[in-house]
């Protein structure tokens, strides 16, 4: 299969040029984005697009219950399994991204 020209070539995305944020490719390919529910792929998306170049953030629970439209259970059983997946770490207010668990 070759590979598509560009659509709109003055727009390609640069991810030397973002302030951050990415979805690494296996994210698909190892079965997270089925197996996650809408909160939790909501909350991931979210904490993802925060998050600085070490996967740092640090957004309270009441902004981000206001940002992403949830109500507090949702979000904290959310932030529970994206916990219990080993897909974030979370501590005193502190959230992690990590790396993909193999």
């Amino acid at each position: 299969m070759t590979k598509p020209d560009a659509i709109v070539p003055e727009r390609i995305r640069n991810i030397r040029a973002c302030t951050f944020g990415w979805v690494d490719h296996n994210f698909l390919h190892r079965g997270f984005l089925g197996r996650l529910s809408q909160e939790e792929l909501l909350l991931y998306y979210f904490l993802i697009t925060v998050a600085d170049r070490q996967g740092m953030s640090f957004y309270d629970y009441e902004r981000i219950c206001q940002l992403l439209k949830l109500e507090l259970e949702a979000y904290l059983r959310a932030r529970h399994r994206l916990c219990e997946c080993a897909l974030i770490a979370y501590h005193d207010g502190v959230f992690q991204v990590l790396p993909l668990p193999e």
